[in-house]
């Protein structure tokens, strides 16, 4: 899937319903009476009416030649009676003039007219909890067409996307390293580095946990996160970040290589990632740990209720028999005493 299928950048369906194409397609009597104002001629009327309807539909002009032909007959047979007009290009010139029309009776602005002033400020603030260029992508869509602009192209939002997020992304790297001491960035940088006659990298072992969390593994839990937190405290670094943001920055680095995080050519942003990882790595190694002592508890309680049921019922037998010992030493006492 490209990334422009995963996002909602309005296209052509390769397959349209008749109930799509009534839905969408049909002219109405007021938006026929536009055409036959601005155009002159049954083709050049047929073309503007074809460049409404998509407009309106996708939220700019798309090329005569990715139009689906079903659109075009369906469009035709509406005015023309079944009449097959032949559908071509137009000029450039004609296509800015119908475009400018389009605009002007939809109430739309174009692009160029401040479409980007719009939409950075809201895609800069939306990098801070999301990463993903598709997600921010249906941003800036969404606000476009809150606003009433025409989409630019594809490639368009794509580059101003890719451009916002790796700027805010510069910042957040600058904000979470910047309290680094020496002797810490060093720390994380030792991450990457494997010691001599080590058979792995020391951050594969930040990656990694214990086999599984059971009772049995307990003890190795403990080790690994007291191995965990001796590395560095990552918290006061990260108090820039959004929680939503430290885990995407450490999936990212659980995800990558050794040598994928060697390539990363800026440190900053290398070690936040290690970062991001380890404070995740450590709340993960925590909550296992929880569980486990829950777990345990939970065990001992169990364990305490048999004791205690089975005790209750020794002492209830100890006490029937003392009873019925009782009543025999009454009855034979009373015998004696008959006698």
């Amino acid at each position: 899937m490209t990334m422009q299928e995963r996002t909602a950048y309005p296209r052509f369906k390769r397959k349209l319903t008749d109930e799509e194409l009534a839905e969408f397609f049909t002219l109405s009597d007021e938006e026929w009476q536009f055409v036959t104002a601005t155009a002159r001629g049954d083709a050049p009327r047929f073309q503007l009416a074809l460049y409404l309807k998509c407009f309106q539909k996708l939220g700019y002009l798309p090329q005569m030649a990715v139009i689906p032909q079903t659109i075009i007959n369906y469009i035709a047979k509406q005015r023309y009676h079944d009449l097959q007009l032949p559908v071509t290009e137009v000029t450039d010139a004609t296509r800015s003039t119908y475009r400018q029309a389009i605009h002007t009776y939809l109430q739309v602005r174009p692009y160029g007219e401040g479409g980007a002033a719009v939409i950075t400020p809201i895609v800069q603030q939306a990098t801070y909890t999301m990463s993903d260029p598709a997600d921010l992508i249906n941003v800036a869509i969404e606000q476009l067409v809150l606003h009433r602009f025409e989409l630019p192209a594809f490639s368009t939002l794509d580059n101003l996307v890719s451009h916002i997020r790796t700027q805010t992304h510069f910042t957040l790297y600058q904000q979470a390293t910047e309290r680094l001491s020496p002797e810490e960035s060093a720390t994380l940088d030792a991450l990457l580095e494997r010691p001599s006659k080590v058979t792995r990298y020391p951050v594969t072992g930040l990656k990694s946990l214990p086999a599984k969390a059971s009772l049995k593994h307990i003890h190795a839990w403990e080790k690994h996160l007291a191995w965990l937190e001796g590395i560095l405290d990552p918290n006061p670094h990260l108090t820039g970040l959004t929680q939503t943001k430290i885990e995407q920055f450490a999936t990212q680095g659980y995800q990558m290589e050794v040598g994928d995080l060697l390539d990363i050519q800026s440190p900053r942003h290398r070690r936040t990632l290690l970062l991001c990882l380890l404070q995740q790595m450590q709340v993960r190694a925590r909550d296992q740990l929880t569980m486990m002592y829950l777990k345990r508890i939970s065990l001992m309680h169990v364990s305490g209720k048999k004791t205690l049921r089975k005790l209750r019922e020794a002492y209830e037998m100890m006490t029937d028999e003392m009873v019925n010992t009782f009543a025999e030493i009454v009855a034979s006492t009373e015998q004696t005493q008959i006698n």
